[in-house]
């Protein structure tokens, strides 16, 4: 049977108000109050006479319709608290032939209830008064991944749980992540309600350690409390095979081979095949030392873990060792073929060149004196002329044997 609300009730009742004071909130309609505390704290439970001036000779308070009183007082017989559950947690009024109203401290879940409150008036007689308590209990909440192998199927990866709360929390879940969720309500012993949820989806490798959020709603609270939650897909190694760059040769050494791996859980086994002699093996790394005899062949690595088995694989091929001393070779003789095609020819040009200019000189050296002779011969007075201006042989043919084109 569901408790009524104050806004049910108000379309029943004609008159209805609710006041909130500290952690207690009291609703009265027509002639019944409802109350709302927090487990923890204590509450009133009011309950005075209608008539004024009349004197109280009995009041008790019973809860949920029970034959045995939560607390009585008589006028004659004084104070008694007969439930032991109440025991040292009530406390009367200090005008007791005028109130009848008590304080129960340290609330408990099992507190909550239907109270009613009967006053014996002399000389009017007995009136009641009702008051149904609300026991709020903020609830424990806890959210965490659920790991779940990467697949076609739908699973949960998440859940959410609060409990111990009262009344039930609302749990709500955001994600980027299509997916959708369940809800189970557990009703304890102690009438407190736990929650539990979980987020279904479908399951990939791309989504591991991605996230989703938990939100609780609880009337105790005024905020929704988020829960992010890191999801942990499991998936079996993908493996790759790095440290060989493809230059080796029969006397590379002291080299690392390293098989890489992404996996949910890590690896916790790996097994190498194909590998030379004389290598030395660590789990997830091969090392290439003085003693290794490498070859050409391919490389095999299986990683395992919990989910399956990952393989990869590397060919090795092996160059020669003299191949960097050949290559220089080869480059500096292409060197020298090239140059001796360009400078050749222009050194050749320039040879010819000066050939030619010091053939001519030679022409002209060779030829001045049979000029001259002539001269002499033909005319005396142009001789006498040349002897005066000294033009000497020697001169004249040092000028002439002198390349073109270069100073004294």
């Amino acid at each position: 049977m569901k408790r009524p609300q104050c806004k049910m009730l108000l379309i029943i009742w004609t008159f209805t108000a609710c006041i909130t004071l500290l952690s207690v909130t009291t609703c009265v309609v027509g002639e019944r109050a409802f109350l709302t505390a927090m487990a923890g704290t204590e509450v009133l439970l009011p309950c005075w006479p209608t008539a004024n001036n009349t004197n109280i000779t009995q009041f008790s308070w019973t809860k949920d319709g029970q034959e045995k009183p939560v607390v009585v007082y008589n006028l004659k017989y004084g104070p008694s608290v007969p439930s032991e559950n109440y025991s040292g947690r009530i406390e009367m009024s200090n005008q007791p032939l005028l109130d009848g109203s008590i304080r129960i401290k340290a609330l408990k879940i099992q507190d909550e209830g239907n109270y009613t409150c009967e006053i014996t008036l002399f000389p009017q007689g007995a009136e009641k008064k009702g008051i149904h308590l609300t026991i709020l209990v903020i609830p424990t909440n806890a959210a965490s991944s659920i790991p779940a192998e990467a697949g076609l199927s739908d699973a949960p990866v998440a859940q959410c749980t609060s409990a111990f709360g009262n009344p039930a929390a609302e749990i709500t879940w955001k994600s980027s992540l299509p997916g959708k969720h369940t809800m189970i309500h557990v009703v304890n012993d102690n009438n407190m309600v736990t929650v539990h949820s979980n987020y279904t989806m479908t399951p990939h490798r791309s989504n591991n350690g991605q996230t989703v959020t938990c939100q609780v709603t609880h009337s105790a609270t005024s905020n929704k409390t988020e829960y992010p939650v890191q999801l942990s897909i499991l998936y079996r190694p993908v493996v790759t095979i790095t440290g060989y760059d493809g230059t080796w040769s029969v006397n590379t050494h002291n080299v690392t081979v390293t098989c890489s791996t992404d996996a949910n859980p890590e690896p916790t086994n790996y097994t190498w095949r194909g590998l030379p002699e004389g290598v030395e093996i660590k789990n997830a790394q091969v090392f290439i030392g003085e003693e290794s005899a490498l070859e050409n062949g391919n490389w095999t690595c299986e990683a395992a873990n919990t989910v399956g088995i990952g393989v990869g694989r590397v060919e090795v091929v092996l160059g020669s060792s003299n191949s960097s001393g050949h290559t220089y070779i080869v480059l500096t003789i292409s060197c020298v073929v090239v140059a001796l095609l360009i400078v050749a020819p222009v050194a050749l040009l320039i040879v010819l060149q000066i050939k030619k200019q010091r053939n001519s000189a030679e022409e002209v050296y060779i030829n001045i004196p049979n000029q001259r002779k002539k001269i002499e011969q033909e005319s005396p007075e142009i001789n006498a002329t040349y002897t005066s201006v000294n033009l000497g042989e020697q001169s004249v043919y040092s000028d002439l044997k002198r390349p073109i084109g270069i100073a004294k």
